[in-house]
């Protein structure tokens, strides 16, 4: 009996080993994973605000917001607004169709608005409640616009964060032991 209990109890602390090195590998997976999916889509936006800076505004900027958007479809929303924080532009249409409402969608008082207009930095903000297309939780990742070294407004796209609980399902081995 005794040997049996020892034997048991190895087995189990071995088990245990097991599946605290898998659960180790799991988190460090979904680190990876979200790192690199923010990431680029934080670069998405500061190359839209980037190209818009650069180009004065003197390309079409629905048509280079909707091609965003387009190549980047977990957005489930982008826009562009001017240093007051007034929205002029959105993707995908449906969003851009409501900016004809006659009512004016602002980002005035929104964090991620405020820093990147201090700092000049492209913003990750936190979880946050969509207000003016929708009320979803959402993370958005904005970038400024610059004319001439001035702030000129900042490009923006949001991600719903249930996009982010099918990485586990899509990206993360389970089948490790």
């Amino acid at each position: 009996i005794v040997i049996s209990l020892i034997f048991t109890w190895q087995n189990t602390a071995q088990k245990e080993q097991d599946i605290a090195n898998m659960l180790a590998r799991q988190g460090n997976q979904i680190i990876y994973v979200v790192e690199a999916f923010v990431n680029n889509h934080i670069t998405a936006v500061n190359r839209l605000s980037s190209t818009l800076s650069e180009s004065n505004f003197t390309l079409p900027v629905q048509t280079a917001l909707d091609t965003t958007a387009e190549n980047h479809p977990y957005f489930i929303s982008m826009l562009v607004s001017v240093s007051e924080g007034q929205v002029l532009y959105a993707a995908p249409n449906k969003y851009a169709q409501l900016l004809t409402d006659g009512k004016k969608h602002t980002l005035i008082n929104r964090p991620y608005f405020q820093k990147a207009k201090q700092t000049l930095q492209p913003q990750l903000s936190q979880a946050i409640s969509g207000i003016g297309f929708g009320n979803d939780a959402i993370l958005t990742m904005s970038a400024p616009i610059s004319l001439e070294g001035e702030f000129s407004g900042i490009s923006q796209g949001a991600i719903k964060l249930s996009t982010f609980a099918q990485f586990k399902r899509e990206y993360i081995d389970d089948n490790s032991f």
